[in-house]
């Protein structure tokens, strides 16, 4: 058990250790956050790289009620080589904050591949149309693949490739 006492001077050393680590130093980076309008609902994006010319790696997070943001000085080293993007979907983080369950759209599978086919969009404009790599936990797999059909305005794949964190394996 960790000692009360001490935990009170670690945490402000931690805290600024996260800050400096959290620092976008380069000229072609990105450190955005912001709530999105996707399909008629405010959604909180944050998207963190350390060259926006660097591929897309789309978060889908196990949720509803969690959100992998609070990780994000865990990826740090990632921000390197891609583009982060988390995304507090509906029923999660500061989305739910703002939305509450008075979410007119509720939640569903199809909701959520309709959803992130949108942020895909909204992002590769934001960016400029890089590769889109999806890593997904278990519970989102289903949405990703949903996400893999053709874009309706440009009909090609939104993603370039999705990963699977994590996965089940049956005997």
């Amino acid at each position: 058990m960790a000692n009360p006492f001490l935990a009170m001077f670690q945490r402000p050393i931690l805290r600024r250790r996260n800050a400096r680590r959290l620092v976008i130093e380069s000229p072609g980076g990105i450190n955005d956050e912001r709530f999105l309008d996707i399909n008629g609902s405010q959604q909180w994006v944050t998207i963190r790289g350390q060259d926006r010319a660097n591929p897309v790696l789309l978060i889908l997070h196990g949720g509803p009620g969690s959100s992998y943001i609070p990780f994000t000085p865990w990826l740090t080293d990632w921000e390197k080589h891609f583009t982060i993007v988390q995304w507090d979907q509906p029923g999660a983080g500061k989305t739910f904050q703002r939305n509450g369950r008075a979410d007119p759209m509720g939640l569903s599978l199809t909701r959520l591949a309709a959803d992130g086919i949108e942020l895909t969009g909204q992002v590769r404009g934001l960016l400029g149309s890089p590769p889109v790599i999806l890593l997904g936990s278990p519970a989102r797999l289903p949405a990703s693949r949903a996400t893999a059909r053709p874009c309706a305005c440009c009909r090609t794949s939104a993603l370039n490739r999705r990963a699977g964190a994590s996965p089940s394996i049956s005997g």
